[in-house]
């Protein structure tokens, strides 16, 4: 059985005010297809970065890393936890600029070239180019396009490893030099924050952020977290995830924290505590592995000033499963329902709640069944 996954249009943010129109986004829900056979052996990858497209992926890409450092590291008897549940805009900008594939073009004599072809590999960053450092996809452009066709070195990260790779541009059927190459150096959209501390740590989403066209996690970057203005909400139906409808203003006045870490159990950083109050939101409880059973629970979404708490049942524990996926899940709340007939995107992040502590996130909608979906456990989150 395969696996769709719904990506909805983003704008790149700018330094200045730009507004992205969100109906549905990356931060957002995973979406994938039913099934139990399928649920519980191919699981697919998460929704990642959505761009102007939608594209499918195989559930063969896995991630390695250490639990301990991509969590969020709570220290201190006096540190209190706030279950949020507020959505927020994501800004991811790379540092150095991804590579999300190479291509063919026609020269400018009619001959199909491809310069970089087994030079460079999807989710290599371009850090450099003959040795200045590169911070925009349209700095990469124009030093290509001012090469006259002379050779340029190309100073590549690969995993943990710099390279090099020396290309000669060609002109293509305009006249201008190219060096075949589809790049990317930002990733936006909106999720919602799971919990913030009296001392400013928030964790979100409960899944990390990979790039759209590559499927590699985005490691390599500095990100910031921005007010949303939620006006509208998709319904979602089978077949068709819903999702918030909204809008971000990405500039500074707007900017609420600073996300430091992306990572398979979610989005790590600090928030502004003179722009966010964390006391409005619900102090919690952190529950241990062994204190979530299944029953009822609630989630919280927090808007226009008001928290808004809905009921779940947890129908399954797993934990031992993937761990965005350890709680199967499905909406009950009547209300809830009538607004969105279950998960939707954008909800990736809202806090479970369980007999008053925070139990773990949203992270997962079913696509031929909304009412059900997936969460992580908090002890994914929080050390």
């Amino acid at each position: 059985m395969s696996m769709k996954q719904i990506n909805k249009n983003t704008r790149r943010a700018k330094i200045y005010k730009r507004y992205l129109i969100v109906s549905i986004i990356i931060g957002s829900i995973m979406v994938f297809v039913t099934g139990k056979e399928y649920i519980e052996k191919n699981i697919p990858k998460e929704l990642t970065a959505a761009y102007n497209s939608s594209k499918d992926y195989d559930s063969g890409i896995n991630y390695e890393y250490d639990v301990k450092s991509a969590s969020a590291q709570i220290n201190g008897s006096d540190t209190k936890i706030y279950a949020c549940g507020m959505p927020v805009g994501l800004y991811l900008h790379t540092d150095g600029i991804m590579i999300i594939d190479y291509a063919g073009f026609e020269s400018i004599d009619g001959n199909k070239v491809t310069p970089l072809k087994n030079k460079v590999k999807k989710g290599d960053y371009i850090v450099k180019v003959n040795g200045k450092k590169v911070d925009s996809k349209q700095e990469v452009i124009d030093l290509v396009e001012k090469s006259n066709g002379e050779t340029i070195e190309l100073t590549i990260k690969r995993n943990d490893e710099e390279i090099t790779e020396k290309v000669k541009p060609v002109k293509n059927k305009n006249g201008i030099y190219k060096i075949g190459l589809w790049v990317r150096d930002d990733t936006q959209g909106l999720g919602t924050i799971t919990f913030v501390t009296s001392n400013g740590i928030f964790g979100a989403l409960g899944h990390g952020i990979s790039d759209l066209d590559t499927g590699e996690m985005v490691t390599s970057f500095s990100g910031n977290l921005y007010y949303a203005n939620i006006w509208g909400i998709k319904k979602g139906k089978i077949g068709e995830p819903g999702g918030f409808c909204g809008s971000i203003d990405y500039n500074e006045e707007n900017k609420v924290g600073t996300i430091t870490k992306n990572c398979e159990t979610g989005l790590f950083g600090n928030v502004d505590l003179k722009k966010i109050d964390v006391e409005k939101f619900k102090e919690v409880s952190v529950a241990k592995t062994d204190e979530v059973k299944c029953g009822k629970a609630k989630i919280i979404i927090y808007k226009d000033g008001r928290y808004n708490e809905y009921d779940i049942n947890i129908n399954r524990v797993r934990r031992r499963a993937n761990q965005n996926k350890n709680l199967v899940i499905e909406v009950v709340d009547k209300k809830l329902l009538s607004k969105t007939n279950g998960i939707i995107q954008g909800m990736s992040g809202a806090p479970i709640i369980q007999n008053d502590k925070l139990i773990g996130a949203v992270t997962h909608v079913l696509i031929n069944d909304p009412h059900q979906g997936y969460g992580s456990l908090i002890s994914n989150m929080i050390q």
